[in-house]
């Protein structure tokens, strides 16, 4: 199974979901193109910017004739000749009405939702702004009388100093160049380090690491295995939590293994047999734990029960702060640092609440009500909850998938549907460390079962604006683990087949991960 036929297999697999996604969608998106009637483009057609499918957003490559603006061309240019509007005024309001009537039948962005910045030389605008459907968008418009005239647009992800203003300046070359030299975005989805500054290099994909079998396993490649340290049997959950360092959730208890020494040290009692055990990050040098427990049916009537507790990474301590006679899902800490955010798990995986607790002796400080079915997610700084729902559309059942996205600061819990371009559902889900982003499975479907796949999906929360991250199949998968550079392990449910996808730029390395497997960390 670890063979190089193997990495063709699956590539040749990732290649054909890819092709299942783009082909089943249909729905228009902003995406970067040039308008039917604009001028004719400088960039030969084989090297414009392409996107796979038209419902699905792309990131856009720069076309390779045009260069970047230095410092000096810019100031030579003329920046003071490009007024900028105050997006909040009458008539830049109108300006953004006027560019959306005069979009096609076929390509709807509901509302501007924010007008973020509006410059105008001559004849010539370029607008930013953010819509009620769809993603954001810079779009260049030409004033012809009292109408204006899309010319080109712009919606993917910037990935490099200069590519937006480069792409839209080529496929408008009769607007004035410091319209785009000229130019700074407002929104992050839109920037990239100061023109000029060298780009970082592509991070190589981080190495999971994970415990099978009685091994902790880094490995780096399809054939490139690495044993870090032998281990007991009977692993029920594994974090790494530094290099040399791996906690252990087992039967009875939570013990730390040194690596690579792999002799297990009980640092934590657990009162009742464990069932499955996972860590949570809490702050600067402190992992929470949470280990599902088998009760006795007098206390707990399903039979389960949750032990929370926390672990100083400086002292090597851990106590427990909460033993619950119910189901526990541990998602967070509050925004605060002050307490930790829990999700009461049922036999229906529809949830009305999440619980804020003491991190000092698990009491119910709040009941936040906070509704769903399925999966939910909090952001590392305890702000956001991203969570699917179904919302009921009749009386015969019939449901609609939603993703809703909450923030938890405040009172009560404000909720915002996120806005998704193709009917389906979102599936699974994990934030980037920094909370920039939530990423997540995304395909035709529901929430349980996804019928195909849309690829891995990213959602902004400041803006609400969902991109594409990656051309990789979703169906039957799960996401398990983002390493501190941004590279999700993407696993299949059904085998050993895996995939590393690079979120800084949406690569995709193929990987194995057997089905036993607990995800630990990365290396």
């Amino acid at each position: 199974m670890q063979s190089r036929d193997l990495a063709r297999r699956l590539s040749l697999a990732l290649l054909l979901a890819v092709s299942l996604a783009a082909c089943a969608s249909s729905q228009p998106a902003l995406v970067p193109t040039a308008a039917p009637d604009s001028a004719p483009s400088a960039v030969p057609a084989d090297t414009a910017p392409q996107a796979t499918s038209p419902s699905l957003p792309q990131e856009a490559t720069a076309p390779s004739v045009a260069t970047a603006p230095t410092a000096d061309a810019t100031a030579a240019s003329g920046c003071a000749a490009v007024e900028q509007l105050d997006p909040t005024t009458a008539e830049a309001q109108a300006i953004g009405a006027a560019f959306l009537r005069g979009l096609p039948s076929d390509r709807s962005l509901g509302q501007i939702d924010q007008l973020h910045s509006v410059a105008r030389l001559g004849e010539w605008l370029i607008l930013e702004a953010s819509f009620t459907q769809g993603e954001p968008g810079v779009i260049v418009l030409r004033q012809q009388g009292g109408d204006y005239r899309e010319v080109a647009s712009w919606s993917g992800i910037v990935t490099e100093a200069n590519q937006m203003q480069s792409y839209l300046r080529a496929k408008a070359p009769g607007a004035p160049a410091a319209l785009f030299t000229c130019f700074t975005p407002k929104l992050t989805h839109f920037t990239f380090p100061a023109p000029g500054a060298p780009a970082a290099p592509a991070a190589e994909p981080s190495a999971p690491v994970y415990v099978d079998q009685g091994k902790l396993i880094a490995r780096h490649g399809l054939d490139d295995l690495t044993q870090l340290a032998s281990l007991p049997e009977g692993v029920l959950g594994a974090v790494l939590a530094d290099q040399a360092t791996l906690l252990l959730v087992r039967e009875r208890s939570v013990e730390r293994v040194r690596i690579p020494d792999g002799a297990p040290e009980p640092v934590a009692a657990l009162d009742q047999p464990a069932l499955w055990g996972a860590f949570v990050p809490a702050g600067p040098g402190r992992l929470l734990y949470a280990v599902a427990v088998s009760e006795p049916e007098r206390v707990s009537p399903f039979g389960r029960g949750t032990r929370i507790g926390s672990y100083d990474l400086a002292t090597g301590e851990a106590r427990q702060i909460l033993a619950a006679p119910e189901a526990l899902e541990l998602l967070g800490i509050t925004a605060d640092g002050q307490g930790m955010l829990v999700l009461p798990r049922g036999q229906d995986p529809a949830f009305g609440t999440i619980q804020i607790r003491s991190l000092a002796d698990g009491q119910l400080i709040e009941s936040l009500p906070v509704q769903g079915e399925g999966f939910a997610a909090v952001s590392p700084d305890g702000r956001w909850a991203a969570v699917s729902s179904r919302r009921i559309l009749d009386a015969q059942g019939n449901a609609a998938d939603e993703l809703l996205l909450y923030d938890l600061t405040a009172r009560p819990p404000s909720v915002r549907v996120v806005a998704l371009p193709n009917p389906g559902a979102a599936t699974g889900g994990l934030w980037a460390p920094d909370g920039s982003r939530f990423y997540f499975g995304y395909g035709p479907g529901n929430i349980y079962a996804l019928e195909g796949s849309y690829g891995l999906w990213a959602l902004d929360p400041q803006t609400l604006a969902v991109t594409q991250a990656a051309d990789v199949s979703v169906k039957d998968t799960r996401l398990d683990g983002i390493s501190p550079s941004g590279t999700i392990m993407v696993r299949s449910v059904m085998g050993d087949e895996a995939a590393l996808v690079s979120t800084a730029s949406g690569g995709v390395t193929p990987s194995i991960l057997p089905p036993s497997a607990l995800m630990a960390g990365w290396r």
